[in-house]
């Protein structure tokens, strides 16, 4: 049985670039080589997912909040 892990962040990892994307890389790397299956979910509704870097989609499978949904929950939580 594999162990699933899900990753939300605001920050969509990348090798080799600024601390905390490739930080974030560099944790999911290891992760998915002791056999966890990854799930990234990346809090950028702006963010294009065609500039995931392709080690990353090889390593996790990808989703993105985007601005709609991210509306529509701020609405459905609002105290008013």
């Amino acid at each position: 049985m594999t162990t699933r892990i899900q990753i939300i962040s605001r920050y969509a990892p990348a090798p080799n670039r600024s601390g905390p994307l490739t930080y974030l890389f560099d944790l999911m790397a290891h992760l998915a080589a002791h056999g966890f299956a990854l799930e990234l979910v990346v809090l950028d509704p702006w963010f294009d997912e065609k500039r995931f870097d392709a080690a990353v989609r090889n390593i996790a499978s990808l989703a993105i909040m985007r601005l709609e949904t991210l509306t529509a929950q701020k609405k459905a939580f609002s105290l008013k």
